[in-house]
């Protein structure tokens, strides 16, 4: 499995439990209660320390990797999702009532395009988390992949080639991100930043 497919599958998990997640907290009270000290303390834990724990867990092979990339996504999607949503104008929900907006048609109308701003922020950091954690993995456990390119040419003193593979995880990190502010400007063309650019 190469790096573009890890941080794909592991980003596209972390993306789904993340909303999955901040939709939960942000709609009961008792789960928030429940949950959001242990997700904030264990979101203090470097995610390369929890490495060991996924390999002992599930060996050698790419898996602990995408899960630990999934990890480092969802804490990002999940907060995003958590304070878009507790973020929302009131005038947003009186809107609703008014015009007689509830149940699913509420937040496929007013609350889902709502946070879209938010989340798309969260989803262009996570992109930056889940290429770092990837590369940073591949330091530990790996032998193929840009992160296993920088170490391995360090250790035979090719500088050359570890400045290639710095470059192109930097190129990576740039496109990724790129893309979903393309994505972001077309789906929310809304949100204040959009906006102030469209009059610009």
């Amino acid at each position: 499995m190469d790096d573009r497919r890890a941080i794909l599958l592991g980003y596209l998990l972390g993306l789904v439990t993340g909303v999955a997640t901040g939709t939960f907290l942000a709609l009961s009270k008792v789960i928030r209660f429940a949950l959001e000290p242990l997700l904030s303390a264990i979101y203090t834990i470097p995610k390369l320390a929890i490495l060991p724990l996924l390999l002992l867990i599930f060996g050698l092979g790419e898996l602990p990797k995408v899960l630990l990339i999934a990890l480092g996504v969802y804490f990002v999607i999940w907060v995003s999702v958590l304070e878009g949503i507790e973020d929302l104008p009131p005038t947003y929900s009186e809107a609703a009532k008014i015009f007689g907006i509830n149940g699913f048609a509420r937040w496929r109308h007013v609350i889902i395009p709502g946070i879209l701003p938010s989340l798309f922020t969260g989803m262009r950091i996570a992109l930056g988390t889940s290429v770092l954690i990837a590369v940073g993995t591949e330091f530990v456990n790996g032998d193929q992949g840009i992160g296993f390119r920088i170490w391995h040419s360090w250790s035979l003193f090719q500088s050359e080639q570890m400045y290639v593979g710095i470059v192109v995880a930097a190129f990576m990190g740039f496109a990724l991100t790129w893309i979903v502010k393309f994505i972001a400007a077309r789906v929310a063309p809304w949100a204040p930043r959009q906006a102030r650019r469209r009059s610009e």
